[in-house]
């Protein structure tokens, strides 16, 4: 097994939520990452099973082998949106979601 490289993303960088402090493979920044894609309704009600759920109904997938939590949704417009997410540069822009 090889060993985790945590890899910071324009998401990171995203300073709203209460889990952006959360840093390498926990749970807190993969929460961080759902509340910034999804928003507040999906963040406070998923649960972390194989697979990620939404009111029992599977939700996502999530891959840490990228250095970050990349998540693989059911519905393709959060797949879109974190696609959009991860390729800004939120600092120069800016800020903001």
């Amino acid at each position: 097994m090889s060993e985790y490289i945590m890899k910071e993303t324009p998401i990171d960088r995203i300073e709203e939520g209460w889990y952006s402090k959360y840093k390498g493979n926990s749970i807190g920044r993969a929460m961080h990452y759902i509340y910034c894609i999804c928003g507040l309704h999906q963040s406070e009600n998923i649960i972390f099973d194989n697979p990620i759920t939404f009111f029992g109904r599977p939700f996502a997938s999530i891959d840490w082998s990228k250095g970050y939590p990349h998540f693989t949704f059911v519905d393709e417009y959060y797949n879109k949106k974190q696609e959009d997410l991860l390729s800004k540069d939120l600092i120069e822009g800016g800020g903001g979601i």
